[in-house]
């Protein structure tokens, strides 16, 4: 987006000095170090610019600081990385959640057949023992 000096930025809202010097100063609009606005922050504040033809373009200012094209390169690279990485963590984490469903599962399982080998076991007990004590 573009740079414009505050009169130009109250030309485009519609708004006069004063009251973007306000907004400003209560932290309702920002601006850079250079006392510059940017045009999308007049839009997010004001809604819709108004066409002023006033502004020349050699008043306007870009933001051209993009990275070079192997610095461009380089970091898609890393965002790649990290997207991989993380879809990695995702199917760990996944596969953690049923295993640990499975484990669950197997233990309830077992639980059930140690219970039903203890009621067998107290219910068929016909030993020495069971025919003295009974």
């Amino acid at each position: 987006m573009a740079l414009v000096t505050i009169t130009e930025a109250a030309k485009l809202a519609g708004k006069s000095k004063q009251t973007l010097y306000r907004h400003v100063r209560i932290g309702t609009l920002s601006r850079g170090s250079d006392t510059l606005i940017d045009t999308a922050e007049l839009m997010r504040v004001y809604g819709e610019l108004k066409q002023v033809d006033a502004i020349t373009p050699s008043k306007v200012t870009h933001n051209t600081s993009r990275p070079v094209t192997g610095e461009f390169a380089a970091l898609r690279a890393h965002i790649d990385t990290l997207q991989n990485d993380l879809s990695e963590v995702k199917q760990a984490l996944e596969q953690q959640r049923v295993d640990g469903v499975e484990r669950e599962k197997s233990g309830i399982e077992r639980e059930k057949r140690l219970m039903a080998l203890l009621e067998n076991k107290t219910s068929n007990d016909n030993g020495l023992f069971s025919k003295l004590f009974k």
